[in-house]
């Protein structure tokens, strides 16, 4: 039974993953590649290009927590078969003293505590559940905020007459502000707010892999640390900068 209820979310892990490769690579097509655009359509483009990311996140998401619940019940599955066959294996050898351990004790031995899937899940997890863990929590974590940023960028793209109540659309003519509008303003405003999403999403993408093998792939005597050090600095920060970006585009119009 356990084996045919584990294979259920590495279903709806295949069925994510093949929706969120199709709003992805449509994506990055039409961002990239679509030179059928004009003028007039090139708002209504941005648009679609901003729905397709945020329907490529929302599948990639559910992704990552059916592959969380599939790492887990793999993970029970494999431990529980190495259980029973150790103890098949304890019980022949115990069967044969029986006698000699209860007149001894003067009880049944003790049996050895049985694996819980709360246990494989949450307190002794093996390195590819607690990969699986992790990035669901760093996306979560990162999403939370990429998400409200990315779509304000977006709308103030689409509709800056909205946000005529912000300083730089009201053409404020101090020093200061002329400084941060021409030096940091304009520099950020020329990145395409679709652009980072994309490359923000890729990030995410291959967290899990970062996470789980670089640090095995350095021998234990020059430390497994550098590998987790170079996943940080492949995955996770270049994440955090493309947040940020969002985040300095969008405060800088509001400031």
């Amino acid at each position: 039974m356990l084996d045919l209820v584990k294979h259920l979310p590495a279903l709806g892990h295949l069925q994510c993953m093949l929706l969120f490769l199709l709003f992805y690579s449509r994506t990055v097509y039409l961002h990239f590649f679509d030179s059928s655009l004009t003028l007039t359509s090139a708002s209504t483009q941005q648009l679609r290009v901003a729905c397709l990311l945020t329907l490529a996140w929302a599948c990639r998401w559910y992704q990552m927590l059916f592959a969380q619940s599939y790492a887990g019940l793999k993970s029970f599955s494999e431990r529980k078969k190495l259980e029973r066959e150790k103890q098949k294996k304890d019980d022949g050898e115990i069967s044969k003293n029986r006698s000699t351990s209860i007149a001894q004790a003067g009880q049944d031995p003790a049996k050895p505590n049985k694996l819980t899937l709360a246990q494989v899940k949450y307190s002794d997890r093996e390195p590819d559940v607690l990969a699986a863990d992790r990035t669901v929590m760093n996306t979560m974590e990162q999403s939370l905020v990429f998400l409200p940023l990315f779509w304000l960028n977006i709308l103030y793209v689409l509709a800056p007459e909205k946000f005529e109540f912000f300083g730089y659309v009201q053409q404020d003519n101090s020093a200061f502000q002329q400084v941060c509008q021409n030096r940091l303003f304009a520099p950020l405003q020329s990145m395409n707010v679709n652009t980072i999403g994309i490359v923000w999403m890729a990030l995410r993408s291959y967290f899990y892999y970062t996470f789980h093998k670089l640090p095995s792939m350095f021998p234990a005597a020059l430390g497994r640390g550098r590998g987790f050090v170079l996943h940080l600095m492949c995955c996770t920060v270049p994440s955090y900068v493309c947040v940020t970006l969002l985040l300095m585009k969008i405060a800088c119009v509001a400031i």
